[in-house]
């Protein structure tokens, strides 16, 4: 029998996305960390309580165009992250202008790790050559600042800013937002370590 019990706690919900994957057949895999914080009062002092886990939710619904966009955008950083030749002798901006040179990649995943100072992102996706074969790039861990003595990202800024306009489409993916014809069929769940979409970019 389910009880329903009435108190005087604030409750708040945060989520962080740490890992983005765009599959083959355009859905999407989204790993997240959520922290709970309730907030109450006990004998006229205001106590809180933090829960918090990670969680995989493997969609079922192919993504809306402007998750696949926000993806698009990475491709510059693909590109000079992993010294590929349509970078060499280009600035960040001078490249973004270039389409058809970006038309040559696809960004299918990022991955956040590290905290504070130490936080970043790497990114996976593909290169075509000109026969069409995909060649698999991975960036290397790329942080959003640097330590002492330690070579920053010269582009970090920006890229830190598309990780987090693609942090915020995955997560209106994971509460519905997809494509316009897609099924309201929501999420398979699954803890992240029983769930590994690592099978390459696509």
């Amino acid at each position: 029998m389910r009880e329903t019990i009435t108190t005087n706690a604030t409750v708040n919900t945060a989520r962080k996305v740490t890992k983005v994957k765009l599959t083959k057949g355009k859905t999407l895999d989204v790993t997240f960390e959520e922290i709970v914080t309730i907030i109450e009062i006990v004998e006229g002092e205001e106590v809180s309580k933090t829960i918090s886990g990670d969680y995989t939710r493997i969609g079922k619904n192919i993504v809306h165009e402007d998750m696949e966009n926000a993806l698009l955008l990475l491709r510059s950083h693909l590109s000079i992250l992993c010294d590929q030749a349509e970078a060499q002798g280009k600035g960040y901006y001078d490249l973004e202008e270039d389409e058809e040179a970006l038309s040559k990649y696809k960004v299918s995943s990022y991955s956040i790790g590290g905290h504070d100072i130490h936080e970043g992102v790497t990114l996976r996706g593909v290169r075509f050559g000109k026969s069409g074969a995909p060649l698999n790039l991975n960036s290397p861990f790329t942080k959003w600042e640097g330590g002492d003595n330690e070579e920053v990202y010269e582009n970090s800024f920006e890229l830190r800013g598309l990780i987090n306009h693609c942090s915020e489409e995955a997560l209106l993916y994971v509460e519905g937002k997809m494509a316009p014809t897609a099924q309201l069929d929501m999420f398979e769940q699954a803890e992240s370590d029983e769930h590994d979409t690592e099978d390459g970019p696509f």
